[in-house]
């Protein structure tokens, strides 16, 4: 099936009407040619095969062109009227740099007063680039439907770089906040993230939606030069009724690390994509992702541990909780190329199902064309352990207050190999609130 026969409905004088630069328009324009002629993902083989992409009807979303006229002071207004919890917003510090994004458009940039990133950070957005960032996506990502609806549907992103020899990864956090509010909208949004040589900086990434049936498309690019270290968080807290596929792709230079956490508790149909590229010599990287899937809802991810690098080294700790007749599916590629000699790459996945209707998957895959290499995967699925359940239960604790606590203590197995205090204090309230709640509203 053609992309055609299941899409927005998109033309040139409706992308006339966003704003943004002349490349911006551009690059619209040309992305809407090729999504003409792309094919719609389909469950029938391929990366596609284990997604419900077969489920999403396109043609019932479109692309919001209202512009929210710049109506809020400051950040704390945006994330009040979207019903961000109280408790993240108190986390926020003057020192730290807030950009907000409601349906695409940005809402507000805000920097502390007392922040020292004044003068060691660039943040500047569509209207003061040249092009949309650092290309990583051009190099790395394949060309596929909904890459060419993100960059059609795109308003505006954001590029931020962090000059070289800064060392601010305990000196102030960077939080970008993409809120969707519209109902059957597509939304794009996209962030560019370089850390200079012998830099270190922290970025907490949040996507949260209303009680709406929408179509989020996020890309997150992240770059990262000899010796550089990031902290990076990226939070997916849609509603239950939201559909997303995001893609985060990151690149490390010569002895540069990366720890980065993604956590997922809701959305109906979600695909996320994280893709890293260990380029330099003695890279390194630690990734941990948290699922929580309810409901109906079916989580997709899908990770690549890519090393050309010599002495590269990576892990992937992914840790799933599934109730109800929800299903998710992690599919993991460790590739070692020509030239990753000594380089070592592991991954671990491990499934809790709460449910006896709860489904989950795990799909290990090695590539491997270089010797003198390590590769670990490991992958489990199973229930609550009934004896530990029964322990707690025989010291007064409830049935319910029992599963909460295993649950945690699932998580927090992944969570207690970060070495962020602000990226696990952060991850670990929204989890609690989410627990608590059971969503985003």
């Amino acid at each position: 099936m053609e992309i055609k026969d299941n899409v927005i409905a998109l033309d040139a004088e409706t992308l006339e009407k966003l704003p943004g630069p002349s490349w911006l328009k551009e690059n619209r324009l040309k992305a809407l040619a090729e999504l003409s002629d792309s094919q719609a993902p389909s469950n029938e083989g391929g990366v596609w095969r284990y997604a419900k992409a077969n489920l999403l009807d396109l043609s019932k979303y479109h692309l919001i062109t209202d512009s929210i006229s710049n109506r809020f002071g400051s950040f704390l207004d945006v994330l009040d009227e979207y019903s961000v919890p109280k408790e993240l917003a108190a986390l926020i510090t003057e020192r730290d740099w807030v950009i907000t994004y409601i349906d695409g458009e940005l809402a507000t940039s805000d920097l502390g007063n007392e922040s020292p990133m004044k003068s060691n950070v660039s943040v500047k957005f569509s209207s003061e680039c040249e092009n949309l960032g650092y290309q990583l996506c051009e190099k790395y990502a394949p060309r596929d439907a909904f890459l060419y609806l993100h960059e059609a549907c795109l308003k505006d992103a954001v590029n931020i770089e962090v000059l070289p020899n800064q060392e601010l990864a305990h000196e102030g956090i960077i939080y970008i906040f993409n809120l969707i509010g519209k109902e059957n909208a597509v939304v794009s949004a996209h962030s560019g993230i370089l850390v200079g040589s012998n830099s270190s900086a922290t970025v907490i990434e949040f996507f949260g939606s209303r009680k709406v049936d929408s179509l989020f498309l996020p890309i997150s690019e992240i770059s990262l030069q000899s010796g550089a270290k990031l902290k990076y968080l990226r939070i997916q807290g849609l509603s239950t009724e939201t559909n997303q596929v995001a893609l985060q792709v990151s690149e490390i230079g010569n002895d540069a690390h990366l720890e980065s956490v993604a956590v997922s508790t809701g959305g109906a149909i979600t695909r996320g994509r994280i893709d890293t590229f260990h380029e330099g010599s003695a890279s390194s990287s630690f990734q941990g992702a948290i699922t929580v899937g309810r409901g109906s809802a079916c989580h997709d991810l899908r990770t690549k541990q890519d090393h050309s690098g010599r002495l590269s080294e990576s892990e992937m700790v992914s840790a799933v909780v599934l109730d109800d007749e929800s299903e998710s599916v992690t599919t993991g590629l460790v590739r070692m190329n020509h030239g990753a000699k000594k380089s070592s790459a592991k991954q671990t996945n491990r499934n809790l199902l709460l449910s006896d209707m709860a489904h989950a998957e795990s799909v290990p895959n090695l590539d491997i064309e270089e010797n003198d290499v390590r590769c670990d995967h490991a992958s489990a699925v199973g229930p609550l352990s009934q004896e530990q359940l029964h322990y707690l239960e025989s010291r007064g604790i409830s049935e319910e207050a029992a599963r909460v606590l295993l649950v945690k203590g699932f998580q927090k197995s992944t969570l207690d190999k970060v070495t962020s205090r602000a990226i696990s204090k952060f991850a670990t309230t929204w989890l609690e609130k989410n627990l608590a709640e059971e969503s985003f509203n």
